[in-house]
């Protein structure tokens, strides 16, 4: 809990009158109403496209990894969380190339299907892709050095400007930061160390921003909309995840990804739910309304507390008059 008056605290822990004592209880009950609000960290998911083609979730800040069910698909590589906790994704290998989502429910039937009424109307390539949303719902997409706006209605793609010159591994899209004003980032493929860029939106132009260390030559990439940070997870074996700092570009320490304790890898594309945010201390939700009627109770059981023993230090001061 953090204190905003330590001193009042203090007094009211060294005063034995009925006041000091119901302050004394309802200090302990906000204490365990509130705390410093923080967030744990997300939940990504993501298709072990290099193994047995399964989509997992992960648990970020351990590694641990459990089976969802077979996407379907032989190749996903782009993948991305959007405002409403859908999973989207694009295998690129495939002929005519769709935009597809996921189900993030344990199934042992394919969980990626094709959405949309048309194909992305790009080629398909054997080459990474990167696929983001931003905060306000736009979609995204790096796919052969060029950037393209996704309509999730309908599956098409519009190219935000010719192809550049640099393959793009992963997307990340959050709020805007100091360093990139559009909130899209871009993480570099085939390179090492993998530079991160900024994306302009509008034209598909990418800003160098500096390089990523640790960094892998492919990888899922996307962004917690909640904290901020960038999570990386490598193609490698075994894959490893870990956060980014968008602006300072540093970087957690590594882990590994496992699955019933077992080091695994092959993973490409990552989707990040937004983190949860829970109390320090106690790890629990924040407050419901459940909650604020039971300090509600505990703060009139105080109360009550303190007039009986009032009325009772009125009685014994009487009885020492007489």
């Amino acid at each position: 809990m953090i204190l905003e008056r330590p001193f009042a605290l203090a007094t009211a822990q060294t005063d034995s009158s009925p006041a000091g004592f119901c302050t004394r209880i309802f200090t302990g009950l906000l204490a365990l109403g509130f705390g410093a609000i923080v967030a744990a960290a997300p939940i990504g998911y993501s298709v072990r496209s290099d193994g047995d083609d399964n989509l997992y979730r992960i648990d970020l800040a351990t590694g641990e990894a459990s089976v969802i069910g077979p996407s379907g698909f032989t190749k996903i590589e782009g993948m991305a969380m959007s405002p409403a906790g859908e999973v989207f994704a694009v295998d690129p290998q495939t002929a005519s190339p769709r935009l597809l989502k996921c189900s993030t429910t344990p199934s042992s039937s394919a969980v990626c299907a094709a959405t949309g009424t048309v194909a992305l109307g790009v080629a398909a390539v054997a080459s990474p892709v990167g696929l983001a949303f931003l905060p306000n719902g736009e979609l995204y997409m790096a796919m052969s050095a060029t950037i393209f706006s996704l309509n999730t209605t309908t599956g098409a793609a519009t190219p935000r400007g010719p192809a550049g010159s640099v393959a793009i591994a992963g997307l990340a899209g959050r709020s805007p930061s100091a360093n990139c004003s559009s909130g899209l980032f871009a993480l570099g493929a085939n390179v090492s160390p993998a530079q991160l860029y900024c994306v302009n939106t509008t034209s598909g132009a990418l800003t160098a921003l500096g390089p990523v260390t640790p960094s892998t030559l492919d990888a899922g990439f996307d962004a917690d909309t909640v904290t901020g940070l960038l999570w990386e997870i490598t193609n490698a074996n075994p894959s490893q995840v870990f956060s980014i700092n968008a602006e300072t570009r540093a970087t957690s320490t590594p882990v590994n990804v496992t699955l019933n304790g077992l080091a695994i890898g092959g993973f490409e594309g990552l989707a990040v739910a937004p983190s949860p945010t829970v109390v320090r201390g106690f790890g629990e939700p924040i407050p419901t309304l459940s909650t604020w009627w039971t300090l509600l109770a505990g703060l009139l059981l105080a109360m009550a507390s303190a007039m009986h023993f009032s009325k009772l230090e009125a009685a014994s001061a009487r009885r020492l008059r007489k």
